[in-house]
């Protein structure tokens, strides 16, 4: 961590939980939870924040509960969707979040596009990036991740 912290842990966590919940219709539980997102099953969405500040927001789970994610949000059991539609809740989530974190950091900002990756190995997450905040958090026995990185 650096020691430019902007938006506090608590308050990605509060985020997370409060989107991830409202989207999904299940709780999401605070503090770190075992189970490493460094497999090869890893969801990971992400936004840019340009402007005023300048970095990345991830949003990063196993497959199995971006899964979970898109059947709330397509009203469908999760094994009858494809690859684009889980792409398609993960990236809705990580809009969301990050559009929340981004309004705790200095502006005007602009947010990209979420770009998604599913059923891929974690790589480097930003490439020549800062780590700011790191947030773990569970669902359904499940890690989920939230990340802030400075470019």
């Amino acid at each position: 961590m650096t020691q430019e912290l902007l938006a506090t842990d608590e308050q990605i966590v509060g985020i997370t939980q409060d989107v991830w919940s409202s989207f999904t219709g299940r709780p999401v539980d605070a503090g770190p939870q075992e189970g490493a997102l460094d497999g090869d099953d890893v969801a990971v969405g992400r936004v840019e924040v340009t402007g005023g500040w300048r970095g990345w927001v991830l949003l990063a789970c196993p497959t199995r509960l971006a899964r979970t994610a898109a059947a709330a949000m397509f009203e469908r059991p999760a094994e009858t969707l494809t690859d684009d539609e889980v792409a398609d809740a993960l990236g809705e989530l990580t809009n969301m979040i990050g559009g929340n974190v981004k309004s705790l950091l200095p502006g005007p900002s602009r947010l990209s596009m979420p770009a998604v990756t599913v059923g891929a190995p974690a790589l480097d997450p930003v490439p020549g990036g800062v780590l700011v905040n790191a947030v773990s958090l569970a669902c359904d026995g499940l890690p989920l991740a939230v990340s802030v990185w400075r470019t």
